[in-house]
């Protein structure tokens, strides 16, 4: 299995995370942009933005990055 997709399930049981969410986080960890997920998951720009907010509150980060260094944080775990 996918080590990313480990880590965003990993997330997604620790905080929650909606199904929506996990998919959304997968494919950011993934380097799609908001467009690119849009058109993946046949959702508007604006739906995916606020899956995208809503996921930054569950993992109490701000932004892309923020997101991306908790699946990252989560992966050096794996590795020790």
């Amino acid at each position: 299995m996918d080590k990313i997709k480990t880590a965003v399930e990993e997330l997604a049981a620790k905080h929650q995370l909606s199904s929506r969410q996990q998919e959304v986080l997968l494919l950011m960890a993934h380097g799609h942009d908001t467009n690119e997920i849009s058109e993946l998951l046949k959702l508007s720009p604006k739906t995916v933005k606020n899956h995208k907010n809503a996921l930054y509150t569950n993992l109490e980060v701000w932004s892309v990055q923020g997101a991306l260094a908790k699946v990252i944080e989560v992966l050096g775990k794996e590795k020790s």
